[in-house]
């Protein structure tokens, strides 16, 4: 299922009791749209004995219909969300697998790369938050990057702030 909802397996318990419990609200509401009466009796109070024969015991409201339209609706859309939480995996996506090893991978070429200091440590320069990379070249795919640029242009990864 591509559009599947992927979150950890800590949180994935909650949401899946969440998701049951609005599955359950939404059964209610469906249940009660389909037992809603949608009929009125008429006040024939003003009216003859003999016109009041000839009309219906019940008229149908056509207010109490579209209530009963709204209700069927919203427990169908409460039951669908519903589901859609309940059915909530516990595996990670593969976007996040790949996110973690790249970061993983950056850290350690970063960690590797002596030439990489940190401004603040010479007391000449003057902003202490920027890191500066020595010979300008990306930490991850070692491209040559121009000292003005705050990404590189091979791999998109921020090296400046």
């Amino acid at each position: 299922m591509d559009n599947e909802i992927k979150t950890s397996s800590h949180s994935a318990s909650s949401i899946r009791i969440f998701g049951n419990i609005i599955v359950a609200i939404g059964v209610v509401i469906l249940l009660f749209s389909q037992f809603m009466e949608t009929t009125v009796a008429p006040d024939y109070a003003n009216l003859d004995v003999e016109a009041i024969k000839n009309l219906p015991e019940k008229i149908v409201n056509f207010d109490l219909i579209a209530q009963k339209l709204n209700y069927l609706i919203l427990g169908g859309i409460l039951i669908l969300i519903g589901l859609k939480l309940s059915l909530i995996s516990n595996e990670t996506t593969d976007t996040q697998k790949e996110q973690t090893k790249l970061l993983k991978i950056i850290s350690e070429k970063i960690q590797r790369n002596t030439n990489v200091t940190i401004e603040g440590q010479n007391e000449t320069n003057q902003n202490s938050s920027k890191v500066l990379l020595d010979r300008n070249l990306c930490p991850v795919c070692q491209t040559p990057i121009h000292k003005n640029d705050k990404n590189c242009s091979n791999c998109g990864i921020v090296v400046r702030e």
